[in-house]
This record gives structure tokens, sequence and C-alpha cells, in this order.
């Protein structure tokens, strides 16, 4: 039997890093997951800049590409698991599109 897909919030954030900092990382990191998440919950296939775009339109906050495409990966891996399946953009030379997968 399949485990049901866990929301975002289920777990505690795990951060790291060689200048990852609690208390000034945290919330901040948390708030651009849940950006990401929310943003990919729209079932559409969205480049990383095109996530970018809606998050701007819709929180008025203007991460860096580098830092959605690294919320992405996150959100694929442990704890989350998320199931975000990538593909390049058809007529692109390595554009990758991302979705949340809900079934």
């Amino acid at each position: 039997m399949r485990e049901e897909q866990r929301s975002l919030f289920d777990y505690s954030p795990r951060f790291s890093g060689a200048y990852y900092e609690p208390q000034r990382d945290e919330a901040r990191l948390t708030k651009q997951k849940k950006h990401i998440h929310t943003v990919l919950q729209s079932g559409r296939w969205l480049t990383v800049q095109e996530i970018h775009d809606a998050i701007l339109q819709r929180f008025n906050k203007d991460y860096p590409l580098i830092s959605i495409s690294a919320q992405v990966r996150n959100l694929r891996k442990k704890p989350h698991f998320f199931n975000i399946p990538i593909r390049e953009r058809e007529g692109t030379n390595r554009l990758y599109e991302y979705r949340l997968k809900t079934s």
C-alpha cells in the first residue's frame, strides 16, 4: 500500500550547511519552501523561472533562481519525498520543468 503524500509542514524544517544559522535562516527558508510548494500545487509543468515569476506575482517575493532550484531539490529528498518529476521542455536544450504530482 502506498503511503499518502504528507504535508510540507508535517515535518520540522531541516536545513543545514556550512553557513546555515538557524536563528537567521530557518524562518526565511521555511517561508521560501512554503511559497515554492504552494506554486507547484497547481500541477502544471513549470520552469524555475516560471516558479519565480508565480511567487513574485502571488507573494511579492523575489527569490534568487538558484535558491528556488535548490529548494525544489530539497522537496524531493528526505524528509519530504514529494513526487516532483523533472522533464526537459520540448524543443529546448536542457531547460527543465517541474511539477508536484498529486496522484
